[in-house]
């Protein structure tokens, strides 16, 4: 009975402990079980940690092409603009070359007939 008591005794004491320092006492298969979970979270943690760092760079990188397609882009937009300037103006000295043409031409028909009519006088 003694022993009851000094062992109830125990009991009050380390309950009134726990209760004041909001401690709770577990089981060591259970504490290692939350401890190796708790591990493994802080694990998964870094490598998706490493994952979204690796994910940060490639974005950069992405986003760095598309500044430097885009800069080629509009380079060749200024190229193409400056290509079809060059096409009009052909197209337009072309025009007045054709048009000088038939104007050559018809003179040289003007000078085949009047040297047929002198060769027939």
């Amino acid at each position: 009975m003694l022993e009851n008591l000094e062992a109830e005794k125990f009991d009050l004491a380390m309950r009134m402990f726990l209760r004041k320092t909001q401690q709770v006492l577990i089981e060591r298969k259970i504490y290692e079980e939350v401890e190796k979970e708790r591990k493994q979270a802080f694990s998964d943690r870094q490598i998706l940690g490493e994952e979204l760092e690796g994910l940060g760079a490639k974005l950069e990188e992405k986003e760095n092409e598309l500044r430097d397609l885009e800069e080629k882009y509009r380079e060749m937009e200024r190229k193409l603009g400056e290509e079809k300037l060059k096409n009009e103006e052909c197209e337009r000295m072309l025009r007045e070359y054709e048009g000088e043409q038939g104007k050559l031409n018809e003179l040289v028909g003007r000078a085949t007939r009047m040297v047929e009519e002198r060769k027939r006088e």
